[in-house]
């Protein structure tokens, strides 16, 4: 007799497929109550069985899940759980057959009869006829509470022709024990954890526990009854129904993210008239939840490449832990998780009442994966205080992102090792096609070769020797009744503004202080340009009339925000008036407001009458190293200068071992993003240990800092510079300058805490700044603070 499979044709790679979703496979009943696929969807009544402790159903091909009703335990947390995967729905589980030599799922059978279904209060079977010449007898029964909390699968094969029938029964079982599609560990013979990809001969018996660390939770057996179970295959279950016509490789020993058992009953010849019956006891084995609390985690077991990229790239997940115990307890949840995927929180403190669960959400991001495919494990621990109490680990699965190794320009910028003897390597990168520039790259984009050998970069961030890598800037706004203008620039130029920071991929927050005779709202810090714009569309022009304003004080209550250690510090200062001074409306002068402001490395950008320039903003504007605009020029200049400041886009990539920083002669990175990819080479010939290819083009470095007096400024510029270096004291007097034409290179200066005449300074705070000017370019800016102390 002729068995004809039908095979559809998968495409997978080396671990599983990139786009297959388990769900494809979940039954499609019509929904009733409008809930999920794992809630309240109506279920024929033929098909499902329960009693007190379990719940089973059988649908037609064979599929069968099995989940706990109220499960074993007067608690909750074994009730209603998932024994095997996606119960009551999935078509994860199912038997299937080799009839003269070809494999094949009783789906996909050409010649099969429409089965017979009989149903009782504990039992469903389902009976085909295959090619005229089988009889296949497939049931699911409950055992009777007297034998324990379980369930009997049993497989007849009748032999209905004249000839004698090669047969051999298997089934793929996909357990899923707990809740919210979980995964399951599995032991053989109950004592030897099977970790990885591989096959057990001669099994008696499988275990399958909720975990395989911690409480080890909800926990079944597997137990072959009638027939002999030759090889149970463990593998992963996507790879597994790959290949159900054909054998399981596990010569690749990969670990689960997504565990299926493959069992193997021994091949069987069978007579006419005759037939042969396999029979797999599964009963529920008592659940380990521990003493105190239990936990378990709803997060995914695979990501899949969607459109080119990895996705889900942010992944919410939730915890969800029992107290066990008849008092409220304080928990803390902590992750141990490998480098492909990261969590946003260090420790989640919590508490839950008592004999009660609760549940926090946590975020984990997934970094791109331009590796080869791989499974990683992520760990959950439930604590309290430093003492551990559980803990949940599952596998992911992290395909590879396709990429192409062109689209992208690598320019390695300079190589040099540092007193540490960390070598560095800084580098920008962008898009061809646009020159866009690629900001905040992880190691996960990066590839690096010293000597052609492979090297693991041991960190990598923004350089930001040319410009800083983010800035928060603060508008400082006379809001009085003259302003009504300016207030107005502000609220049509906002979105512009923020747009531009964006396009530029420059990290950026907003901030707000108003003043008229007194400081009247403030606006800490918001990288949400429609709240912002909020605060902004609020401010109104009141009040004033009376001359100066309160500046100083809203300066100063500036210098207070939340700065971010790592961020530029830019004020955009607006008022058409001056300000008041050590009088009724302030106490504090102009040296107090601007030694604050040197303090917290904050630049002032003034915006105001031309009148007032000399006699009150220079003073402040200036030793800041920021700019003076007309408050009756065109606002859109003053956005523009800030939003083009020196921000970096170059990253580096700090690393150490290797070969001798003497004996490098080359170094290689390669840099893939969102598909593309693109190379850099910088060859150096074995170059001196501190310093090897191009130093950064503009620098500025004060040794010893504080100074008592004397410092040495070293500077360093390039393409024949022409330029000044200047120091000011607090209140923006220059007390040195030196100015320099057609210079290139290194440069040093020697200060001795002396003004041009020669007289001796008082100790305290100044500002060394830099101007380097090059033609067709605009002119590059540094900015240190020197202590001067005696």
């Amino acid at each position: 007799m002729k068995y004809t499979i039908v095979c559809i044709l998968m495409l997978f790679l080396a671990l599983g497929a990139k786009t297959l979703k388990k769900s494809d496979f979940d039954l499609d009943f019509p929904c009733t109550s409008g809930l999920s696929k794992t809630a309240g969807r109506s279920i024929p009544a033929r098909s499902f069985i329960q009693n007190q402790f379990l719940e089973a159903a059988l649908f037609e091909g064979c599929f069968f899940t099995l989940g706990t009703n109220q499960g074993l335990l007067e608690s909750s947390l074994d009730d209603k759980c998932c024994i095997t995967y996606g119960h009551p729905y999935a078509k994860t589980s199912y038997p299937f057959l080799k009839i003269q030599n070809a494999w094949g799922k009783l789906e996909a059978c050409t010649d099969i009869s429409i089965p017979q279904v009989r149903r009782t209060t504990d039992s469903v079977t389902y009976r085909y006829f295959l090619n005229d010449s089988i009889e296949f007898t497939f049931s699911l029964s409950l055992l009777p509470a007297a034998e324990g909390a379980g369930a009997m699968l049993a497989m007849n094969i009748a032999n209905r022709s004249n000839a004698v029938q090669t047969v051999q029964p298997a089934l793929i079982y996909d357990p899923g024990m707990g809740r919210f599609e979980p995964d399951a560990a599995a032991w053989v013979n109950g004592a030897s954890l099977v970790q990885t990809e591989g096959q057990a001969n001669g099994c008696s018996t499988l275990v399958f526990s909720e975990k395989s660390a911690g409480h080890t939770g909800l926990r079944c057996s597997l137990t072959p009854i009638a027939g002999t179970l030759e090889t149970a295959v463990f593998g992963n279950w996507h790879k597994m129904e790959a290949a159900v016509a054909s054998a399981y490789d596990t010569s690749t020993r990969l670990p689960f993210y997504d565990l299926a058992v493959k069992l193997l009953w021994q091949q069987r010849t069978i007579a006419p008239d005759s037939s042969i019956a396999v029979r797999l006891a599964i009963k529920l084995e008592p659940p380990d939840f521990g003493q105190q609390a239990f936990i378990r985690w709803d997060v995914p077991r695979f990501l899949t490449v969607e459109t080119g990229a990895l996705f889900p790239q942010t992944i919410d997940t939730r915890a969800y832990v029992d107290n066990l115990l008849a008092f409220p307890k304080n928990f803390r949840l902590f992750a141990d998780l490998p480098f492909q995927v990261v969590f946003n929180q260090e420790v989640v403190d919590f508490s839950v009442n008592s004999m009660e669960a609760a549940y926090q959400t946590l975020r984990l991001l997934a970094r791109e994966n331009y590796q080869a495919d791989t499974i990683v494990p992520l760990t959950l621990i439930l604590a309290e205080g430093a003492n551990e109490i559980d803990r949940v680990t599952t596998n992911l699965y992290v395909p590879q992102c396709p990429f192409s190794d062109t689209g992208l320009v690598v320019t390695i910028d300079s190589f040099f090792t540092n007193n540490a003897g960390e070598k560095i390597v800084t580098f920008s990168a962008q898009v061809e096609s646009t020159t866009q520039a690629l900001f905040n790259l992880g190691l996960e984009h990066v590839t690096l070769y010293e000597n052609n050998a492979r090297i693991n970069p041991a960190y990598l961030g923004r350089d930001t020797s040319g410009g800083a890598s983010a800035v928060d800037i603060v508008f400082v706004l006379d809001v009085t009744g003259s302003m009504s203008d300016n207030i107005n620039d502000v609220k049509n130029n906002i979105i512009m503004f923020n747009d531009t920071l964006v396009n530029r991929g420059i990290d950026h927050r907003l901030g707000m202080v108003t003043f008229l005779d007194a400081v009247e709202n403030i606006y800490q810090f918001t990288d949400n340009i429609t709240q912002f714009k909020s605060y902004v569309d609020a401010q109104y022009a009141h009040g004033g009339g009376d001359g100066p304003e309160n500046d100083l004080q809203a300066l100063h209550i500036a210098s207070g925000l939340n700065f971010r250690p790592e961020a530029r510090k830019v004020f955009i200062w607006i008022t058409d008036a001056p300000y008041h001074e050590m009088d009724w409306a302030t106490t504090l002068d102009i040296g107090t407001v601007v030694n604050t402001l040197l303090a917290h490395d904050i630049m002032v950008y003034a915006v105001g009458e031309q009148a007032n320039r000399d006699a009150s903003a220079f003073n402040i504007y200036n030793p800041t190293g920021g700019k003076w605009f007309d408050i009756r020029g065109p606002f859109q200049d003053v956005l523009m200068d800030v939003a083009n400041l020196r921000y970096s886009s170059k990253s580096m990539a700090l690393y150490t071992g290797g070969v001798a920083s003497s004996t490098v002669m080359s170094v290689r990175l390669s840099v893939h993003h969102a598909g593309l990819g693109g190379s850099g080479l910088l060859t150096l010939g074995g170059s001196a240990p501190l310093t090897a290819g191009k130093r950064p083009a503009t620098s500025l470095t004060l040794s010893p800092n504080p100074s008592n007096p004397s410092t040495l400024i070293t500077c360093s510029v390039n393409d024949r510079a022409n330029g000044e270096l200047s120091i000011c004291d607090i209140r923006g007097r220059m007390v040195f300058n030196e100015r320099f034409i057609n210079r290139s290179g290194l440069f040093r200066v020697s200060w001795n805490g002396r003004s041009a005449t020669g007289t001796a300074l008082a100790s305290g705070l100044y500002m060394v700044r830099l101007r380097v000017d090059v033609a067709d370019k605009p002119p590059v800016f540094l900015n240190q603070k020197l202590v001067l102390a005696k």
